[in-house]
């Protein structure tokens, strides 16, 4: 569990996000959103670097389970967000592995239909860092999270809050 009440963000601690979102998100967080995801798969969004198959994975996963109206955003594997802390308290945290913790987050918190943004953003991930977790682990463990989207997805889920990034002149 998270420690108290508000926003909790969570930044990748190799410095691959780009904390110029970080006012963004937390102007989107104030405006009433419960999670703020930085998108590389938004207008205006994109990564550098990384396995080339992890890349590809991860965008097919996101448009997925967007496109089945499982979740609302189209990055549903980017760690970096804005939550409320309370209402990660209240659904927990059960992933084990740091990889599959946005998904399960996005995940409970669309099923929920609690209201959400997102931003573009650019990762930059070094080509030299080591993965911790190999590509097959992250599917087996992410699967889980996956097929808990498409089962708990929502018909009326609310629609995704329009923002302007300062970065980027186009609207997600």
């Amino acid at each position: 569990s998270i420690a108290g009440t508000g926003p909790a963000l969570v930044v990748a601690a190799d410095g691959a996000d780009d904390l110029h979102n970080v006012a963004e998100m937390r102007r989107l967080y104030a405006a009433g959103n419960k999670l703020v995801c930085a998108t590389r798969y938004a207008t205006g969004g994109d990564q550098t670097g990384g396995p080339r198959l992890q890349r590809w994975l991860s965008q097919w996963v996101s448009r997925f389970l967007q496109k089945h109206q499982a979740i609302p955003v189209s990055d549903a594997t980017n760690s970096f967000r804005l939550y409320d802390a309370a209402i990660v308290n209240e659904v927990g945290i059960e992933s084990r592995h740091g990889s599959t913790v946005a998904l399960e987050l996005t995940a409970k918190f669309a099923a929920r239909c609690d209201s959400m943004a997102e931003v573009p953003t650019t990762r930059k991930v070094d080509e030299g860092a080591p993965t911790r977790l190999g590509l097959w682990k992250r599917i087996k463990y992410s699967w889980e999270w996956f097929a808990y989207a498409l089962r708990h997805r929502r018909q009326d889920q609310r629609p995704l809050a329009k923002t302007h990034s300062t970065r980027h002149s186009s609207h997600v």
